[in-house]
């Protein structure tokens, strides 16, 4: 379905956000940010963060400094939790705050100018039709499968994935046949023995629908190539 030129830019795009058993995908997109499942960055607090897990958001908000790991193709490298949202089940990560973190910075920055950023989708999907989708698994294989709509402005659309989508891979792209990000992979399975039977249909957040405004214009600004003011 996808061009092995476009499975090539979606791998070199994606990264593993976390460590140890709390893991989970990420995909770099413009403005030098990195999307993620919510959830793999709440279950990385819930374990690392030395507050309990209902303050910590509140510490971000008033300058707390939160490093989170990823794994990309330049190695190990360090982001903060920039945007969080729960509900949609979306995050957003970048980079660290500079004049704490220079090097932490400094090779992050330099990974995103190295990786072609992937695109968002905007456009609507034909309502009640499924349409060709794909996931790059945090197995680093390919899996393909549909997309539906029951409304044009639906946050969320339902994914079905006739192989399963096995936990690890949350927070990966799911992209078009033209390789643009139509949603993120959310909680489709777990790590149980029959994760793949509970994970074959789940819904996705679709960013250009759940992401911050602030964010969103980010991106929009890098895609079309407008300077931010």
């Amino acid at each position: 379905m996808l061009s092995e030129a476009i499975k090539r830019r979606i791998a070199d795009a994606c990264v593993t956000v976390g460590s140890g058993d709390v893991k989970g995908r990420g995909v770099l997109v413009g403005a030098q940010l990195v999307l993620t499942a919510a959830h793999n960055i709440v279950y990385y607090l819930d374990e690392t963060a030395p507050r309990p897990l209902a303050s910590a958001p509140v510490g971000l908000a008033t300058g707390d400094h939160v490093v989170i790991p990823i794994e990309t193709s330049h190695g190990l490298l360090h982001v903060a939790p920039l945007a969080i949202e729960p509900v949609q089940d979306i995050a957003v990560l970048g980079a660290l705050d500079n004049q704490v973190f220079w090097d932490e910075v400094e090779a992050y920055e330099a990974w995103c100018e190295a990786v072609a950023p992937i695109p968002l989708c905007y456009e609507d999907l034909p309502l009640w039709q499924p349409v060709p989708v794909a996931v790059y698994t945090h197995r680093d294989t390919w899996l393909e499968g549909t997309a539906e709509l029951g409304r044009p402005d639906a946050r969320w659309t339902i994914v079905t994935m006739p192989d399963g989508i096995e936990g690890g891979t949350s927070g990966s792209p799911i992209v078009t046949v033209q390789g643009a990000i139509m949603g993120i992979v959310s909680q489709f399975g777990g790590s149980e023995p029959d994760a793949l039977t509970k994970g074959r249909q789940g819904p996705a957040p679709r960013p250009h629908l759940t992401l911050p405004a602030w964010v969103l214009r980010q991106i929009q600004y890098e895609e079309e190539g407008v300077p931010e003011t």
